[in-house]
Protein backbone atom coordinates (compact mmCIF):
# COMPACT_ATOMS: atom_id res chain seq x y z
CA UNK A 1 0.00 0.00 0.00
CA UNK A 2 1.14 3.47 -0.78
CA UNK A 3 0.85 5.21 2.60
CA UNK A 4 0.08 4.83 6.28
CA UNK A 5 -3.66 4.49 6.63
CA UNK A 6 -5.24 6.40 9.50
CA UNK A 7 -8.24 7.88 7.68
CA UNK A 8 -11.51 6.06 7.01
CA UNK A 9 -14.25 6.69 4.49
CA UNK A 10 -17.69 5.93 5.98
CA UNK A 11 -20.50 5.61 3.42
CA UNK A 12 -24.22 4.95 3.61
CA UNK A 13 -24.78 7.36 6.48
CA UNK A 14 -28.36 8.26 7.41
CA UNK A 15 -29.29 11.93 7.03
CA UNK A 16 -29.92 12.17 10.80
CA UNK A 17 -26.34 11.27 11.76
CA UNK A 18 -24.36 14.03 13.44
CA UNK A 19 -20.65 14.48 14.00
CA UNK A 20 -21.20 13.62 17.67
CA UNK A 21 -23.02 10.38 16.77
CA UNK A 22 -20.11 9.38 14.52
CA UNK A 23 -17.64 10.18 17.28
CA UNK A 24 -19.59 8.01 19.75
CA UNK A 25 -19.71 5.12 17.27
CA UNK A 26 -16.01 5.22 16.35
CA UNK A 27 -14.28 6.37 19.58
CA UNK A 28 -14.25 2.88 21.17
CA UNK A 29 -11.42 1.96 18.78
CA UNK A 30 -9.06 4.78 19.76
CA UNK A 31 -8.47 8.53 19.83
CA UNK A 32 -9.95 10.37 16.84
CA UNK A 33 -8.08 13.37 15.44
CA UNK A 34 -10.71 14.55 12.94
CA UNK A 35 -14.25 13.87 11.72
CA UNK A 36 -15.53 15.40 8.50
CA UNK A 37 -19.21 15.19 7.59
CA UNK A 38 -19.60 16.90 4.18
CA UNK A 39 -22.79 18.88 3.60
CA UNK A 40 -24.47 19.49 0.24
CA UNK A 41 -24.32 23.27 -0.14
CA UNK A 42 -27.53 23.45 -2.17
CA UNK A 43 -29.70 21.48 0.28
CA UNK A 44 -27.89 21.90 3.60
CA UNK A 45 -28.18 18.12 4.17
CA UNK A 46 -25.27 15.78 4.79
CA UNK A 47 -24.05 14.03 1.67
CA UNK A 48 -24.34 10.51 3.10
CA UNK A 49 -20.66 9.91 3.79
CA UNK A 50 -17.98 11.03 6.22
CA UNK A 51 -14.29 10.74 6.99
CA UNK A 52 -12.97 9.61 10.37
CA UNK A 53 -9.28 10.10 11.07
CA UNK A 54 -7.46 8.32 13.88
CA UNK A 55 -4.26 9.29 15.66
CA UNK A 56 -2.95 5.70 15.42
CA UNK A 57 -3.21 3.65 12.19
CA UNK A 58 -3.73 0.44 14.23
CA UNK A 59 -6.85 1.98 15.79
CA UNK A 60 -8.00 2.92 12.31
CA UNK A 61 -7.61 -0.68 11.14
CA UNK A 62 -9.52 -1.97 14.18
CA UNK A 63 -12.38 0.46 13.48
CA UNK A 64 -12.47 -0.67 9.83
CA UNK A 65 -12.56 -4.34 10.82
CA UNK A 66 -15.33 -3.80 13.36
CA UNK A 67 -17.54 -1.14 11.77
CA UNK A 68 -17.74 -2.14 8.10
CA UNK A 69 -21.29 -3.30 7.33
CA UNK A 70 -22.53 -2.40 10.81
CA UNK A 71 -25.73 -0.48 11.38
CA UNK A 72 -25.86 3.19 12.39
CA UNK A 73 -29.21 4.98 12.75
CA UNK A 74 -30.96 2.09 11.04
CA UNK A 75 -28.72 2.04 7.95
CA UNK A 76 -25.87 -0.28 7.06
CA UNK A 77 -22.67 1.71 6.75
CA UNK A 78 -19.69 0.83 4.59
CA UNK A 79 -16.25 1.60 5.94
CA UNK A 80 -13.01 1.57 3.97
CA UNK A 81 -9.66 3.29 4.04
CA UNK A 82 -9.84 6.79 2.59
CA UNK A 83 -7.31 7.18 -0.20
CA UNK A 84 -4.63 9.82 -0.32
CA UNK A 85 -5.64 13.19 1.00
CA UNK A 86 -8.83 13.25 -0.99
CA UNK A 87 -11.93 14.51 0.68
CA UNK A 88 -14.49 13.03 -1.67
CA UNK A 89 -16.11 9.72 -2.53
CA UNK A 90 -14.67 7.14 -4.91
CA UNK A 91 -17.13 7.99 -7.70
CA UNK A 92 -15.93 11.61 -7.57
CA UNK A 93 -12.27 10.62 -8.15
CA UNK A 94 -10.36 11.29 -11.33
CA UNK A 95 -8.92 8.47 -13.44
CA UNK A 96 -5.47 8.52 -11.80
CA UNK A 97 -6.96 8.56 -8.30
CA UNK A 98 -9.28 5.65 -9.17
CA UNK A 99 -6.27 3.64 -10.36
CA UNK A 100 -4.47 4.28 -7.05
CA UNK A 101 -7.65 3.28 -5.20
CA UNK A 102 -7.82 0.07 -7.24
CA UNK A 103 -4.16 -0.74 -6.47
CA UNK A 104 -4.75 -0.16 -2.75
CA UNK A 105 -7.76 -2.50 -2.75
CA UNK A 106 -5.86 -5.15 -4.69
CA UNK A 107 -2.94 -4.96 -2.24
CA UNK A 108 -5.21 -5.03 0.80
CA UNK A 109 -7.33 -7.95 -0.44
CA UNK A 110 -4.57 -9.87 -2.21
CA UNK A 111 -6.57 -9.99 -5.45
CA UNK A 112 -6.42 -8.51 -8.92
CA UNK A 113 -9.35 -6.47 -10.19
CA UNK A 114 -9.97 -7.14 -13.87
CA UNK A 115 -11.38 -4.51 -16.21
CA UNK A 116 -15.04 -4.83 -17.07
CA UNK A 117 -15.77 -6.69 -20.28
CA UNK A 118 -16.93 -4.34 -23.01
CA UNK A 119 -20.60 -4.71 -23.83
CA UNK A 120 -21.24 -6.12 -27.27
CA UNK A 121 -23.03 -3.58 -29.39
CA UNK A 122 -26.03 -4.84 -31.39
CA UNK A 123 -25.35 -4.95 -35.12
CA UNK A 124 -27.71 -2.98 -37.35
CA UNK A 125 -30.03 -5.11 -39.44
CA UNK A 126 -28.89 -5.53 -43.02
CA UNK A 127 -31.26 -4.04 -45.54
CA UNK A 128 -31.86 -5.72 -48.87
Amino acid sequence: MSAVKNRLYVGGIAKEVTEEALREAFIPFGPISLIELPVDESTGLIRGYAFVEYVDPMDCREALDNMNYNELYGQTIRVSFAHGTTKHAVWEMGEEEREEHKRDIEAMAGVRILPAKPQRQPQPAESE
